[in-house]
């Protein structure tokens, strides 16, 4: 068992990393992990130590910028649903991994459901705006991180603890929400905070966070209206006794508010709030819930 105590399970961005890392241990690389919780701090079962962790991590790396997910496009904004067909179709015939692929696509976008304009309807979770181009930017990072010396740097800090590097967290981690007109310096002349590991991890969780199509409209994996909060990033941490594997992590994720808030072993319910901070969108600091969906 390896206690991950960099992973804080009470931030948006410490529980999407905790499932990206699942995801890509026992998904991607086939290994029998399993995930608790103890105090809010995420338990890694099946694996021996940090070595093995940190090794397996760094070969996942290698090469993963050029996967079909990462390339079929810079955004999913402005994406027509033609375009977004195409892609899934050659997901389907040339990726290295098709099912893998089509469940990114599925993340990034819905053409079941679309705009006024005519254009698919794209995950909740790309708050990017101005010149970020959130495929394109994760693409940079993972090309970034197939360096063996930068990977192992980098997940260390995210899983185990470390200070913050000079990059975005595409609105993902509440802790670097920017005061603006109440900061000491010019929001221009300060770099953006943030840790590549748990980016990165976050955005290998996308996977288990489709775009769903409801009627004429469409909904994020994980992402509802709570009453009294607004538009939410919810999720659930269950006991310390229960060491659940992809599948029930999964399946877990794929829940609506109030079917996870009745699921036995579900112990604390947490959400962020979808908010403002100057021009941007970004998740607000999380709170601890028994709140209703509106």
């Amino acid at each position: 068992m390896i206690e991950l105590d960099g992973l804080p399970g009470t931030t948006p961005i410490g529980f999407m990393a905790t499932l990206g890392l699942l995801r890509v241990l026992g998904e991607d690389q086939g290994l029998p992990v399993r995930l608790s919780w103890d105090q809010a701090k995420p338990r890694l079962h099946g694996l021996a130590d940090r070595e093995d962790l940190l090794s397996v991590l760094v070969t996942h790396m290698q090469g993963r910028h050029n996967d079909f997910e990462w390339n079929w496009a810079d955004t999913a904004k402005g994406v027509t649903p033609e375009n977004y067909s195409l892609a899934c179709d050659e997901a389907a015939h040339r990726a290295s991994s098709p099912r893998r692929a089509l469940a990114f696509l599925s993340a990034w976008a819905t053409d079941t459901s679309v705009t006024d304009d005519g254009l698919v309807r794209y995950t909740r979770l790309d708050m990017t705006s101005g010149r970020q181009r959130l495929i394109a930017d994760l693409r940079k990072i993972a090309a970034t991180l197939e360096t063996p010396e930068e990977a192992e740097g980098a997940f260390h800090r995210a899983l185990f603890g470390g200070p913050y590097e000079d990059l975005s967290s595409f609105g993902w981690d509440p802790a670097t929400v920017r005061q603006h007109a109440h900061e000491p310096r010019a929001p221009t002349k300060v770099k953006p905070a943030g840790k590549s590991g748990w980016i990165w991890l976050a955005a290998e969780s996308l996977a288990w966070h489709p775009v769903l199509p409801r009627s004429d409209r469409a909904v994020t994996t994980g992402c509802e209206v709570l009453e009294g909060q607004g538009m939410s990033y919810f999720w659930g941490l269950w006991s310390a006794s229960a060491e659940l594997g992809p599948e029930e992590v999964r399946f877990l994720r794929a829940l609506d508010f109030r079917r996870l808030s009745r699921r036995m072993g579900v112990e604390s319910l947490w959400s962020s709030t979808f908010g403002k901070s100057g021009n941007y969108t970004m998740l607000l600091p999380a709170q601890r819930t028994t709140g209703t969906r509106r």
